[in-house]
């Protein structure tokens, strides 16, 4: 799309861009997906915008305690 003369093209702030990386994170989005709709080309990238968040901190706890503590299941 070209730009008038004389006009910038508009980008998002990079709070938002900081924003949308760590909501496709919080999502579980798939890295190589979230290079993709943030237009990435270097995974580099995705370490700089995405910010691991207490959420996230919390569910993978979460996950390692059940595996690790929960009691194996007998079906019979």
């Amino acid at each position: 799309m070209a730009v008038p003369r004389g006009r910038r093209a508009r980008r998002a702030s990079p709070d938002a861009r900081h924003t949308a990386a760590t909501v496709l994170l919080e999502l579980g989005v798939p890295d190589r997906a979230a290079m993709q709709i943030m237009g990435w080309s270097n995974a580099v990238l995705a370490q700089r915008y995405q910010h691991v968040t207490g959420h996230t901190l919390g569910r993978v706890a979460t996950q390692v305690g059940t595996h690790l503590w929960e009691p194996p299941r007998t079906d019979k």
